[in-house]
């Protein structure tokens, strides 16, 4: 068990989400990731995994529950349900990480006491069924939560669900440390002859437009390399074969000190999300860390509090390859674009995104929870 200093009056919290940082490279699993690694009070996590695990860190321990089955993207475990009641007896704060349907479940019927915080990262998109069935469990459980953590201004201003709870809502930019880059260890892991290609970095999604964009590299012949894996994989190397797009490579696993050598590496950063599911798109935090022009796309969620149009890059309509085609030649074109937009995104990415911001944060919200 990890000691803890209680000369901070250190709390335990435990985060619960659905997924975990050591099986999915998501937005909600990496905040997760630098709360339990950085915030001077004691943070564990629970999820849903593929097996039961306890995998301990240096600061924390995270505790994975078999998933039983799967209804609509939402993973439930029966042994989990057992267990909560009495698991979460030795921490402070639950703090939830939204939309989990099942952890809505969990909480109203085992935790009696402990008070609540909820980080909402995304309202429910996609799954209309589920939302019209879980829509009054949900609405009892974020009334009963002590504090609902918004991840942009802009998210918590454009969401229907947020505006019913708006006095206890408060926005906390996401923030990511800044990446360091080996160029010796990459040495000669070029993927293109040349360092002209722009990078998509991200779990594949329905969400996350990357069918739009490969129509778009189809349009302009420019290169395209898409770092990551998903539910998508096989589909989007199908489409990417059938049309015989050269110009475009798909790589997975990739450690994420080759991702920021990938991303320093290209003309620029692309997110061309088609659905609000994208709330922030961290991605776009590490494009900008490295100096990186964006492109993304404007869903009325955070991605466009990362980017701002002609400032940090180019924002286009979602759906619209043209559009995105259009601004991804526009930057390549450009080495003054390239250089006054990689700038300015990374001054944004100093003075609101540092994670140490965020940590600082969450700490004090931790500490005013009773």
């Amino acid at each position: 068990m990890t000691l803890i200093n209680r000369k901070i009056n250190a709390k335990r919290i435990l985060h619960v989400y659905k997924s975990s940082h050591i099986e999915t490279k998501g937005g909600a699993e990496k905040v997760i990731e630098t709360i339990l690694n950085n915030s001077k009070h004691h943070n564990d996590a629970l999820f849903c995994s593929s097996v039961n695990s306890i995998h301990k860190l240096k600061k924390s321990k995270i505790i994975g529950f078999k998933n039983t089955f799967t209804i609509s993207s939402s993973p439930f475990s029966i042994k989990l349900l057992i267990h909560y009641s009495k698991l979460i007896k030795n921490y402070d704060i639950i703090h939830y990480h939204f939309p989990w349907p099942f952890m809505d479940l969990l909480d109203l019927l085992f935790n009696k006491s402990k008070p609540t915080v909820v980080t909402y990262h995304s309202d429910i998109v996609k799954q209309i069924l589920l939302k019209v069935v879980y829509y009054p469990l949900m609405l009892l459980f974020l009334k009963k939560t002590k504090k609902i953590i918004c991840t942009s201004s802009k998210y918590l201003n454009s969401s229907l669900v947020l505006k019913k709870f708006n006095n206890k809502c408060v926005s906390v930019p996401i923030g990511i440390e800044e990446p360091k880059v080996n160029y010796k260890k990459n040495y000669k892991k070029n993927i293109f002859s040349k360092n002209n290609y722009f990078i998509f970095v991200g779990v594949l999604r329905y969400y996350k437009g990357i069918e739009i964009l490969l129509n778009a590299v189809k349009i302009n012949k420019i290169n395209l390399l898409i770092l990551g894996y998903g539910p998508l994989s096989k589909k989007i190397k199908e489409i990417i074969k059938l049309n015989n797009l050269n110009n475009v490579k798909v790589l997975s696993g990739v450690s994420d000190n080759l991702k920021y050598y990938y991303i320093k590496q290209s003309i620029g950063l692309i997110l061309p999300s088609i659905f609000r599911s994208e709330a922030f798109g961290i991605s776009l935090l590490e494009g900008a860390a490295l100096k990186k022009p964006l492109i993304s796309t404007e869903i009325n969620t955070g991605t466009t509090f990362i980017n701002k149009n002609k400032i940090t890059g180019l924002v286009v309509p979602p759906n619209n390859e043209i559009e995105l085609s259009n601004a991804m030649i526009k930057i390549k074109n450009s080495y003054n674009l390239q250089k006054i937009y990689g700038q300015n995104s990374y001054h944004r990415f100093k003075s609101i995104f540092n994670s140490n911001k965020m940590i600082k944060k969450y700490d004090e919200i931790y500490k005013n929870i009773n």
